[in-house]
């Protein structure tokens, strides 16, 4: 329930006002030293999907605002069932994880539906729901290097210093990558994927795609190399007439553990650090930072 309260409000303050005034004014920016996504009406006046004043005055629906509200609340109804659904068929250490995006989702810090990067296999910008496979999972060890056998699979390490690999070059899916304790070496050549290294020092290697990387406390030093191309979204890319609001800057997102207090954590440059040691190195930054519920 109170994920569908919080939705609520989200898009009674966003969908309603978002066509009418939100393309207009939207600007794309180039990747910001510290980017988090603020579910509240102060977060849509900086970002410009609606005016200042709109804080000063008790805002009343037009039909077709209300219209507009009512159908985005129907689509994200939709996508949280799916996600449930996910997780609810998932075993740990998957459902972990996906309780974790979950969360986000029903906080408003995550979207319920994502926009595809554009590259050369898809030129236009289209919205769907994650596609997660919970039943598809394979396992590494130390002496048994994983590579995808199909795309949206789930691929989990072991306690050991893992190599998880997908050469893949067709896209149909969420590729879900989950290192343990150990150092692990991680690389997707194309498509959209969820990673989370897990403990130890990893090195990721991810290509054009959507990225979601997860951040959970104690995460290690971690060096991403990362293809942002296609990751930054224009306004004139958002398609039209889907009535779910698109606020984010770019197509991928880092989710941190709601167990790592935000005040511990800054940016230097392109390395996300928190006080306990932990660090996040990207080649580029091209990632919406929010967090876990």
């Amino acid at each position: 329930m109170r994920i569908i309260i919080i939705i609520v409000i989200t898009i009674m303050i966003a969908a309603g006002l978002y066509t009418g005034y939100g393309i207009a004014t939207f600007e794309t920016e180039k990747p910001a030293p510290l980017v988090f996504i603020e579910p509240d009406a102060q977060m849509l006046v900086t970002r410009g999907i609606i005016p200042a004043d709109y804080l000063k005055t008790e805002t009343v629906l037009t039909p077709e605002q209300k219209t507009q509200s009512d159908l985005a609340i129907a689509k994200i109804s939709q996508a949280i069932t799916v996600y449930q659904d996910y997780e609810k068929k998932s075993q740990p250490p998957l459902r972990h994880l996906l309780a974790l995006l979950n969360g986000s989702i029903g906080a408003g810090q995550l979207p319920a539906y994502f926009l595809n990067v554009k590259d050369v296999l898809r030129p236009d910008r289209n919205f769907d729901v994650l596609r997660i496979d919970p039943s598809s999972i394979t396992e590494a060890s130390e002496t048994n290097p994983v590579t995808c056998p199909v795309p949206g699979g789930v691929l989990i390490g072991d306690d050991t210093d893992n190599v998880i690999n997908c050469p893949l070059t067709e896209i149909g899916g969420d590729q879900i990558f989950m290192g343990g304790p150990g150092n692990d070496t991680i690389n997707d050549t194309l498509g959209d994927r969820i990673v989370d290294g897990g403990g130890g020092d990893d090195t990721i290697t991810l290509g054009p795609g959507r990225s979601i990387i997860v951040l959970n406390e104690n995460w290690g030093k971690d060096n991403v190399t990362v293809d942002c191309s296609g990751a930054s979204v224009a306004p004139n890319e958002i398609p039209a007439n889907f009535p779910v609001p698109w606020i984010s800057k770019f197509t991928n997102f880092i989710v941190l553990s709601s167990r790592i207090p935000l005040e511990s954590i800054s940016w230097q440059g392109d390395v996300l650090t928190s006080k306990g040691g932990d660090t996040l190195t990207l080649s580029e930054n091209c990632f919406t930072l929010v967090y876990g519920d």
